[in-house]
């Protein structure tokens, strides 16, 4: 469990929150969303406490930390070297079978015959595919994903998130999870509404969370 108490920045204020189960954070672009994210997996300075498991993440090592909860960007950065070469790269230097790496490649709807191509030159949404393969088998406690399907097309993002929420369930991680809009959220078993650098509203009600999110008109 991640816990945070009277989170502080010079843009949120006083935020109180608790990660236990999958949750989708919502919000208008510039309500903080992606600013949390970064705090609940330490990548950013901040005011308050934050707690993994009861015990503070100060007091852990910073790759016992980091191996626990880690933060994947919509933004990958593809290295020089193959589609399968970049899957595996990870900044523990830890070895991954070829074959899962495969496994979870196709999984993630990425062809076959992409698999020795140059990862720079393959399309925004599968470098963004491949960059979750990154995470996916590092199989973190906590998986942060700020907008996961964000350069997808909805189908193709279906599949993925559905593929997701399958591996975090058989590997028993939680996905916290920033998105613009409120269409999977069959996925998800926690909503936290931001607004203006503020928690505007927690439900773990699917209904209520849509209700919220139109009424506050976040398209």
């Amino acid at each position: 469990m991640l816990l945070g108490k009277n989170i502080n920045t010079n843009f949120l204020k006083k935020i109180n929150i608790k990660i236990e189960k999958n949750t989708l954070i919502l919000g208008p672009s510039g309500s903080g969303k992606t600013t949390l994210l970064k705090i609940l997996g330490v990548f950013r300075a901040f005011s308050g406490e934050l707690y993994l498991d009861n015990r503070t993440v100060f007091d852990y090592p910073f790759s016992e930390f980091r191996k626990k909860i880690t933060l994947c960007y919509h933004n990958p950065i593809m290295f020089d070297g193959t589609v399968l070469e970049n899957a595996g790269l990870n900044f523990f230097n830890i070895k991954h079978k070829e074959e899962k790496i495969k496994e979870l490649l196709k999984n993630m709807d990425i062809r076959e015959e992409l698999f020795y191509k140059k990862a720079k030159i393959v399309s925004a949404g599968e470098k963004q595919r491949i960059n979750l393969v990154r995470y996916l088998l590092l199989k973190p406690k906590i998986l942060l994903l700020d907008e996961p399907t964000a350069n997808l097309d909805y189908k193709t993002a279906q599949k993925t998130i559905s593929f997701l929420f399958e591996y975090a369930k058989q590997e028993k991680m939680t996905l916290v999870t920033v998105m613009h809009g409120i269409e999977f959220s069959q996925f998800f078993e926690k909503f936290v509404f931001l607004k203006n650098g503020e928690i505007f509203s927690i439900t773990e009600n699917k209904e209520e969370a849509k209700k919220i999110y139109g009424e506050l008109n976040y398209e």
